[in-house]
């Protein structure tokens, strides 16, 4: 490099600071706290993100925007639970029975003996829950994973000449169990 900047460096790097006044080090001490400092709380992980995206607190067309959704799907979730199937085909003179609970027997849906003319309306399968259970050890000690799913079908029958119709709802469950094999 130069010299004449060589020789300015290596004045530099001679000079010491100087120690401070002992009223200045007295106006510091007073001037601090007595107590032990203590360290920020730490925010969680999840606040942070809010924060970063919609801001310490969420204005009204992020509050406005959250409602629609919210009703969005609201609306969806009635549409798709009103959703009717086609009937597949006629019951014919086959007419739905169902148990009588007063009595403890099972009676026919009509009273009088002539044929009904009941017909599938509906059939749907609702699923209710899907539970994922974990890894466990089957009959035979083998791990295997097991997933229990939760359902409500419902069949209705409609009379074309009375109008009445027979909404029947059954719960079941199916409980799915896979092997799970080490590589």
């Amino acid at each position: 490099m130069n010299d004449s900047l060589d020789a300015f460096e290596l004045q530099l790097r001679r000079l010491k600071p100087a120690a401070p006044a002992p009223e200045l080090r007295e106006r510091i001490a007073s001037a601090l706290p007595n107590r032990p400092a203590t360290a920020p709380e730490r925010v969680p992980a999840w606040r942070e993100f809010l924060d970063r995206w919609i801001g310490p607190t969420p204005s009204l067309a992020w509050k406005c925007a959250a409602a629609a959704v919210a009703i969005a799907v609201l609306f969806a979730a009635i549409f798709i639970s009103r959703m009717e199937v086609s009937p597949a085909s006629s019951m014919g003179d086959v007419s739905p029975r169902f148990n009588d609970r007063m009595q403890g027997t099972t009676a026919a849906a009509t009273e009088n003996s002539a044929p009904s003319n009941y017909q599938l309306a509906r059939a749907e399968s609702e699923s209710q829950a899907v539970l994922d259970e974990g890894f466990v050890h089957d009959e035979t000690g083998a791990l295997a994973r097991r997933v229990r799913m939760q359902f409500i079908d419902t069949l209705e029958w409609r009379d074309a000449d009375t109008g009445a119709q027979i909404v029947v709802s059954v719960p079941r469950e199916e409980l799915f169990s896979s092997q799970v094999r080490a590589f």
